[in-house]
């Protein structure tokens, strides 16, 4: 079974995580997902992947968004959405909302690895795959809860030179924003969204007519689309 796990590559640095997740990993390789979804049940001193650890520390956070990312691939999407929920809460984040820019910024680029601090497109993508977890289960809201942070974050890291975002990031997740805003009839945020993501490289018939649809439905004009 192919791996779409987007943090191991970026942690292999670490020693210490990467030997905690070699036999899972293993196990993964050759096809064996259930059973490398119960060793890491096993470094989390759980019995089971519908457990949770009792505290989130030392490595035990990519641990979660390990096992999470597994479990989406074999269809445990509820499982699955609830542990990346928790490893957002967990990800030593700040509310954006409530805290300074300079703060903020600050904050993202110190030196202080008490907690992990994830970079810009891996924060961006954990959102991306949690939508992909609510659509699969037709949360629409939920979907559109992940769809706004994921929009609140590419504001955010746009001013931020330090660390660039990747067109094929601000593409996926403005596509996937838009089919759960969609979902949840949301069509003015869906158009805006699909127009971001053929402007970032979706360019494709199929997203060019849903949006001519969409532009019908809500009534935008030309200009105001083009401004989204």
């Amino acid at each position: 079974m192919k791996r779409y796990i987007f943090i191991i590559a970026l942690v292999a640095g670490c020693a210490t995580y990467s030997e905690s997740v070699q036999t899972a990993n293993t196990k993964t390789e050759a096809g064996q997902t259930e059973s490398a979804i119960a060793n890491l049940n096993q470094k989390l001193d759980v019995h089971t992947e519908a457990d949770l650890p009792k505290k989130f520390k030392g490595n035990r956070t990519l641990l979660v968004l390990e096992r999470a990312t597994l479990l989406q691939a074999i269809g445990r999407y509820d499982l699955a959405a609830r542990d990346m929920v928790l490893v957002d809460q967990h990800m030593a984040w700040l509310d954006i909302n409530k805290t300074t820019k300079d703060a903020l910024g600050k904050y993202l680029y110190s030196g202080d690895d008490a907690l992990y601090r994830s970079p810009p497109h891996e924060r961006m993508m954990l959102n991306q795959l949690n939508i992909v977890n609510f659509l699969a289960l037709e949360n629409y809201s939920a979907a559109k809860v992940e769809a706004r942070r994921f929009q609140l974050l590419e504001k955010f890291f746009a001013q931020q030179k330090e660390r660039p975002i990747t067109p094929s990031v601000l593409a996926t997740g403005n596509y996937l924003s838009g089919v759960a805003f969609e979902g949840g009839r949301d069509y003015d945020e869906a158009v805006r969204c699909y127009g971001r993501a053929f402007h970032f490289g979706i360019r494709d018939t199929d997203i060019e007519a849903r949006i001519i649809d969409l532009v019908r439905v809500t009534g935008r004009t030309e200009r105001e689309f083009d401004s989204a």
